[in-house]
């Protein structure tokens, strides 16, 4: 089965550690699509260590966003998917940038979806207390904004965990169904043979898209969605580096949060309820 690994990405550094992650993993039949607004700055670095460490990969320029929004992500996310089953790709697999995952981590989400070929999976990602804001570098470094490439904790490191992913406290280490609300695009899976797509109205502001997506596919598609808490991930905090976006994003934020519950609040909560 082929994979396609789908990074979208606007931030400098972080794809080393995507790389990283990508070039350990057990399972292998995967084509990393990555779309970075940044692509004409990183196209010759990216092209160079992909080839190096023999990564089968698509790079490429997203479109430009529309008048007025904030970001363009729901449409790149439609980009790669249709990118994905040209490439006759079965399973996409969502990994953002600055994510280290176990090196099994594509294989599980296979494993998972042989078993459960119509549900969207979703993976756990803490968030780590280090490295922190004094191991910055260069705040505007296209590979990484570390001294060197930052390889990420063992994975048994809980001590150096900020935060630890509650889905993970909640469902155990199996498969466990949830709701709309718990598939986080940063760490997921999805089939390809899905026609639901992105709602490109979410790229006005900030947020949601992924809830958006997972509803749409389980409302008209009566797909499950599930928790795999053994897909464990972990996240540097890289908003805490530079507060003052995060800030600024936070208008954009509550702006796509009114929006989507008005689309699907009600119900959304009373299904995600249920299937808890």
């Amino acid at each position: 089965m082929k994979v396609a690994v789908l990074t979208a990405t606007k931030r400098y550094g972080g794809l080393d550690v995507t790389l990283e992650s990508l070039r350990r993993q057990t399972y292998k039949d995967f084509v990393w699509f990555c779309y970075d607004e940044l692509f004409d700055e990183r196209l010759e670095v990216f092209h160079d260590r992909c080839c190096e460490d023999r990564i089968r990969f698509s790079y490429n320029k997203p479109e430009a966003k529309p008048e007025g929004y904030y970001s363009n992500l729901p449409a790149i996310y439609n980009s790669m998917i249709e990118e994905a089953l040209w490439e006759g790709c079965e399973l996409a697999v969502s990994l953002q940038d600055y994510i280290c995952i176990q090196s099994n981590g594509i294989e599980q989400f296979v494993v998972a979806h042989e078993e459960n070929p119509r549900a969207l999976l979703t993976g756990v990602c803490s968030m780590l207390r280090y490295p922190d804001a004094s191991c910055v570098k260069d705040r505007e470094g296209l590979w990484t904004v570390f001294d060197g490439p930052w390889p990420g904790p063992g994975l048994e490191n809980w001590d150096e965990i900020e935060w630890v992913d509650v889905r993970s406290l909640r469902h155990g280490a199996s498969l466990n169904r949830a709701g709309p609300i718990e598939w986080e695009m940063n760490w997921s899976a999805f089939p390809l043979d899905t026609e639901v797509r992105f709602d490109e109205e979410y790229g006005e502001h900030i947020g949601h898209e992924n809830q958006q997506f997972a509803w749409t596919c389980m409302n008209r598609e009566d797909r499950p969605i599930l928790v795999q808490s053994s897909n464990r991930a972990y996240s540097f905090p890289h908003r805490h580096y530079f507060p003052e976006e995060w800030e600024e994003q936070q208008p954009h934020r509550e702006a796509n949060q009114e929006m989507h519950l008005s689309k699907f609040g009600g119900i959304e909560r009373l299904r995600a309820g249920e299937m808890r």
